[in-house]
């Protein structure tokens, strides 16, 4: 209970967008990728765990442009679409 009272996630899509984003920000801090380029792993990995979650490649994809990146770039919004249709597919 305290957990939903302070704003954690608390169904079966919080933890797996937080995988998704943090094996991201891994995957990138390992390969020393710049700045722009970790925040564009973490925003592809949080939309594949959407779209995994609840079967809605859309849906991921505007979760992660809009609350994880924040903007609607076309420099994003391949690689997010791309880790997002390939995972609700699978």
């Amino acid at each position: 209970m305290f957990t939903i009272g302070a704003g954690g996630s608390a169904g079966r899509e919080g933890p797996i967008v937080q995988i998704g984003a943090s094996l991201g920000s891994t995957i990138g801090q390992l390969l020393a990728f710049s700045e722009e380029r970790i925040k564009i792993l973490v925003a592809a990995g949080a939309a594949g765990g959407i779209a995994a979650t609840f079967n809605a490649p859309i849906a991921g994809v505007i979760f992660a442009l809009e609350v994880i990146l924040g903007e609607f770039g076309m420099a994003y919004f391949g690689i997010v679409v791309i880790a997002s249709v390939g995972e609700s597919r699978g």
